[in-house]
Parts: structure tokens; C-alpha cells; sequence
């Protein structure tokens, strides 16, 4: 009986120690984003943005970069690194653009002097298959979207400059370089997968169908009532195709993943209570399944992530009409799609119709 304890004691010592040594291991990288998130909210109070066509960037950044701390203070790491990578990017962007076109807003040359040096800098950034492998396929999955944003982003930045006037295009050089920015951040983190990793895989079957049932869903009045929300998603599943096209799989189902979120909400209702109850069990039966997985599931917790702070399971705080939607869509739409991609595409998904590539122009600041 004596020895039985002694084990048991070596046991629960044993546990503890891989417990702490885990909680430590999670919160090297909370600490990292979280001094990165103070930096900026210095930064962006000491140097606001006083252009008049970005009037409302200021209370839009603030109020992000405080969502993006509260992130991390409930341990929501990668739901922390999304805002994070939101809100740094929409500030840096409209400095940027403050501070350039400045007296330089005719001055074609000097923004080609400028979009060399995005161009320079989207380029020398490595490979994110190669050098984000090691990561949680979350983090790997924000990396591959900056990496493949920071270039694209540059690109367009020029082709607003020529298409209107070089002011147009400094806001998105600033996008370009916050980009590649966010992308060196994460590069830096202490943080590596937790089990195996998840089955990624090509979902150009998916993403194809999903833009067929968004094209059919774009009819009066839905199309003209929500039609920033279809600019948006359009957007959002031509990455995922772009993102899919470079083999850059956890970028591509972290892609596909929001704009099926987006295409859920242009039709959902607002649960009522019994309904608000089962996306809750929901909700908390998905989490349990997911960190109990001896798999990398931490892009389906993300998304957990975001339907919880939605819903502010932890703080207690009664959710509104847009929260529940979100959570729904998540808990109904989203999780079982990211459940089946662990899955090899079926033969009736594989057969799929005919690719299309769909290019959308988005009028700077809106």
C-alpha cells in the first residue's frame, strides 16, 4: 500500500511538471504578442493619425489593439495574433501612408522609390512552408496569409498609383510592409505544434464550391443590402484559392474556414434561447474534443477562440444579436467544415465544376 502511494506521488509530481512546463511553454509567446500589442498602443497614442480620409482609424485601432490584449489575457494565443495582425497592420498602414504622401502625393517617382522597397522586402521573406513548419498550424496558417498578402498588397498599392494618383496606392505599401513585419514577429515566437500534425490537404474542391453557392447567393435585395459583405468575402475565398494554388495548406483552410464563417452569416438568424443553449453545449463539447486531440487541431481552436470571446464564456457578459450569429456560424458552419477537411476530399467534392479566377478591386479606405 506504501508503495502504491510513493507512485501515485511520482505520478501526480510527474503530471504536474509537464503541466507547468506546458503553461510556461504558452505563455512565452502570450508574453512576446502582449509587450507587441503595448508597443503599438504607445505608439499609435503618441502618434495618431490626423489624415482626415482616416479620421476613424484612431478609436478603430485602439479599440483592436484592446481586443487583441484581452485576447491574450484569457489565453486566446492565436485569436490574439489575428487582431494583432489586424489592427498593427491598419495602423502601420495609415501612418505610413500619412507620412508619405505628404507633399508627395503627384510624385510618381518617389512612389516607385517607395514600392521598390515593398517589393524588396515581400521578396526576401522565406518561404513560410520552411520556415513556419515547426509552428501550431494556426500560426503557420496567420504566417502564410501575411507572406502571401505582403506581396499582393504591394503589387496593388502600384496599381491604384497608376490607375488614379500615387497618393491612392502609399496606404497599401504600408499594408505590404506591415505584412512582412507580422510575418518576422511570429518567425520569433517560442512556440512549436503540439502532436501530430493536422492532415492538411489541397481544398480547391471546397473553396471552388463555395464561391459557386456565394455567386448564387449574390441576388437583389441580399446583393445590394449586404454588398460590402460580398466584396469581402469574394475577397477572402480568392485568397484561399491563391493560398491553396502555393501549397500553402493551413493558410488556405484558415481562408476558406473565415469565408465560410462570412457566407453563414449573410442568411443567419439570431438564435433564440433554446437554440442559444445548444450552440453553448456545442460549442463546449467541440472544445472538449479538440484538447483532448493527440493531433494539432489549434486552427479549429482559433475559431473556437473567436465564437467564445463572442460570446464571453469566461467573462460572463451577456452577448448581443451580431455575437450570437458569429458563435452559430462558428459552432454550425464553421467546425463541422473544419472537421471534414482532416478528411480526403470525397469523389463527388473532387469532381468539382470548372476553376474560375476572380479579381476584385477594393477602393482604398473603405
Amino acid at each position: 500500500m506504501k508503495n502504491a502511494r510513493v507512485l501515485l506521488s511520482l505520478s501526480l509530481i510527474a503530471l504536474f511538471s509537464v503541466l507547468t512546463a506546458f503553461t510556461q511553454k504558452r505563455q512565452q509567446p502570450i508574453q512576446a504578442a502582449t509587450a507587441e500589442v503595448e508597443k503599438l498602443q504607445q505608439e499609435s497614442k503618441a502618434h495618431p493619425i490626423t489624415d482626415p480620409d482616416l479620421s476613424s482609424v484612431n478609436s478603430d485601432v485602439q479599440d483592436g489593439l484592446k481586443r487583441a490584449a484581452d485576447a491574450f489575457k484569457a489565453d486566446r494565443l492565436y485569436l490574439g495574433l489575428e487582431r494583432l495582425d489586424a489592427y498593427g497592420g491598419l495602423y502601420r498602414a495609415a501612418l505610413f501612408m500619412q507620412q508619405h504622401r505628404t507633399g508627395h502625393g503627384d510624385d510618381m517617382p518617389a512612389f516607385d522609390a517607395a514600392w521598390k522597397k515593398a517589393t524588396v522586402q515581400a521578396t526576401a521573406l522565406e518561404s513560410p512552408p520552411q520556415s513556419a513548419a515547426h509552428f501550431p498550424a494556426a500560426v503557420q496558417a496567420v504566417v502564410e496569409k501575411a507572406f502571401i498578402q505582403s506581396s499582393t498588397l504591394a503589387d496593388a498599392g502600384r496599381g491604384f498609383a497608376l490607375a488614379t494618383k500615387p497618393a491612392d496606392g502609399y496606404f497599401y505599401l504600408g499594408q505590404s510592409f506591415a505584412e512582412a513585419d507580422f510575418v518576422r514577429f511570429c518567425r520569433q515566437l517560442a512556440i512549436h505544434r503540439s502532436g501530430t500534425p493536422f492532415p492538411l490537404r489541397s481544398l480547391l474542391p471546397e473553396i471552388q464550391r463555395l464561391q459557386e453557392q456565394t455567386n448564387a447567393a449574390f441576388q437583389p435585395p441580399k446583393s445590394i443590402d449586404q454588398h460590402p459583405q460580398f466584396i469581402r468575402l469574394n475577397s477572402t475565398i480568392k485568397l484561399a484559392g491563391e493560398l491553396d494554388a502555393r501549397k500553402f495548406y493551413a493558410g488556405a483552410l484558415y481562408q476558406y474556414l473565415d469565408a465560410l464563417q462570412q457566407f453563414s452569416l449573410l442568411s443567419q438568424a439570431v438564435p433564440e434561447a433554446t437554440q442559444q443553449a445548444s450552440v453553448r453545449t456545442s460549442l463546449a463539447a467541440l472544445r472538449k474534443q479538440l484538447d483532448s486531440s493527440k493531433r494539432d487541431e489549434s486552427i479549429g481552436q482559433l475559431f473556437l477562440e473567436r465564437a467564445e470571446a463572442a460570446l464571453s464564456i469566461a467573462g460572463g457578459a451577456t452577448p448581443g444579436e451580431t455575437e450570437w450569429k458569429r458563435a452559430r456560424a462558428i459552432a454550425e458552419a464553421v467546425m463541422p467544415a473544419y472537421l471534414a477537411a482532416a478528411r480526403p476530399a470525397s469523389p463527388a467534392i473532387r469532381a468539382g465544376a470548372r476553376s474560375a479566377t476572380i479579381t476584385l478591386v477594393r477602393w482604398p479606405y473603405t
